[in-house]
């Protein structure tokens, strides 16, 4: 009986897992990628880019913070939560602005894992091709800004 009950949860808790909400990220260029939302670590932050979807954004590059594309979200305030100030690779974070800019924008770090001096609401992780998101990354450093599409996808 133990057998079948615990069954009966993993069943339940992968459904969960495989079903789970996620950002489906599509550069105009080439390159489909998909992001895991942090629901539970950033459930204010998921719920505020959630609630664009679906939108196409102009992607720029910047160095500031390390390799990573962005951009700007045309937000006004936007609450702290789950902030980190080490990037990995895949990380998407939604920047606080600062005293110079108050601008907020979504980064996508692409390369290297990256330490700074800026804290971000993490929200969403890209967790698989991530070679191919460096070769997206270096495609807009290297040839411009370049439009991506963002929507929802369960799956």
């Amino acid at each position: 009986m133990l057998t079948i009950a615990l069954n009966y949860k993993f069943r339940i808790a992968w459904r969960e897992f495989a079903m789970e909400k996620k950002l489906k990220i599509t550069f105009e260029r080439g390159g489909i990628f998909y992001a895991r939302f942090l629901s539970k670590e950033a459930p204010k932050t998921v719920n505020l880019i959630d609630s664009t979807l679906p939108f196409q954004a102009k992607i720029l590059h910047g160095r500031y913070a390390g390799p990573a594309i962005f951009y700007d979200t045309g937000f006004g305030t936007v609450e702290k939560e789950n902030s980190l100030v080490d990037k990995s690779i895949g990380a998407l974070t939604l920047t606080m602005g600062t005293s110079r800019y108050s601008g907020k924008a979504v980064h996508i770090f692409y390369d290297k894992d990256v330490a700074s001096s800026k804290e971000e609401n993490w929200f969403a992780n890209i967790d698989e091709n991530l070679a191919e998101l460096k070769i997206v990354g270096e495609r807009i450093w290297k040839e411009g800004p370049e439009k991506a599409t963002f929507e929802s996808w369960e799956g």
